[in-house]
C-alpha cells in the first residue's frame, strides 16, 4: 500500500494489491487524510499544510491523532491498571478535542467541522476545499445504538483503537472514495493492510473492520511516508 511517488493506492482488501481506479472528473470525489498526532509534537505541521493539495474535484476531510496527548493516558493506564479501559478510551476521544483545535489553530486554510450535521452539510460543498473534523463529531459515546450506521463500522472500545480506526469509520459514513494515512516511517514495502496491522504501521482494529467489511475494496486505502511527502 505504498506510494506517493508512484501515485498509486491500494484497495482496502486484506489480502489483495489491487491499484486504485481513475476518478471522473465529473464527480466530487471525498477524501479522508488521517495524520497523526505527533507530527504536531515533531514540527513539520506546516510543511504538511503547504502539501496539502485538494484537487478541484476533490473534498479533503482531514482528522489529527492525539499523539503524545493521548499516549500520556495509556502511560497513566499502566501504572493503574485497575482504572477502567473503556472509560480512558472516551478520556482519550475528549483529548482529541485539544489537538483538533490546535490543529485548525495552525491549520486556518482548512474549515472546522464540529458535528456530525456539519460534516453532512459539507458533503454538498463544492471541491477543491480542506476540512477538518472534530472526531467527536463523527464517534461518540452511544454510537452503537445509531441504526444509521453499521454495526461492522464501528471500531473497538480499547486500547487497540487508534485514530487509524476512527478514520476508516469516517470514510465509510461519508462513503469517502480514498482513506489516506500518514505515517513517520517508509511504507512502499507494505502491500496489504494486514501486513501494515502485523508490523504496527496501522492499528489492529482497522485490520479486523477491512477484513470483515463486506463493501471494503470500494474504498483504496493509501499509505504514505510523511517524510517523503515533505522532501
Amino acid at each position: 500500500m505504498s506510494r506517493m511517488s508512484k501515485g498509486q493506492g491500494l484497495t482496502a482488501k486484506p489480502e489483495s494489491d489491487v491499484g486504485l481506479g481513475s476518478e471522473s472528473p465529473l464527480i466530487t470525489a471525498n477524501t479522508v487524510l488521517k495524520i497523526g498526532g505527533s507530527t504536531l509534537f515533531q514540527g513539520p505541521i506546516h510543511a504538511l499544510c503547504r502539501s496539502v493539495h485538494t484537487a478541484s474535484n476533490e473534498r479533503n476531510y482531514i482528522i489529527v491523532g492525539g499523539g503524545e496527548t493521548v499516549e500520556s493516558m495509556r502511560l497513566l493506564h499502566s501504572v493503574y491498571p485497575q482504572l477502567s479501559e473503556h472509560e480512558m478510551h472516551w478520556r482519550c476521544v475528549d483529548l482529541l478535542d485539544a489537538t483538533w483545535q490546535v490543529a485548525c489553530e495552525l491549520m486556518p486554510k482548512c474549515k472546522p467541522l464540529e458535528s456530525w450535521p456539519a460534516i453532512q452539510a459539507s458533503l454538498n460543498a463544492p471541491g477543491g476545499q480542506s476540512f477538518l473534523v472534530r472526531v467527536r463529531g463523527f464517534y461518540d459515546r452511544g454510537i452503537e445504538h445509531d441504526q444509521s450506521i453499521e454495526a461492522n463500522w464501528i471500531p473497538t472500545v480499547g486500547w487497540q483503537t487508534t485514530t487509524d480506526a476512527l478514520a476508516w469509520l469516517l470514510a465509510k459514513r461519508i462513503r469517502a472514495q480514498r482513506l489516506r494515512i500518514a505515517k513517520q516511517c517508509p511504507c512502499d514495502t507494505i502491500r496489504t493492510i494486514h501486513d501494515a496491522s502485523t508490523q504496527g504501521i496501522v492499528d489492529a482494529d482497522i485490520s479486523r473492520l477491512v477484513a470483515r467489511d463486506p463493501e471494503a475494496a470500494s474504498l483504496c486505502i493509501e499509505l504514505f511516508s510523511l517524510e517523503e511527502t515533505l522532501s
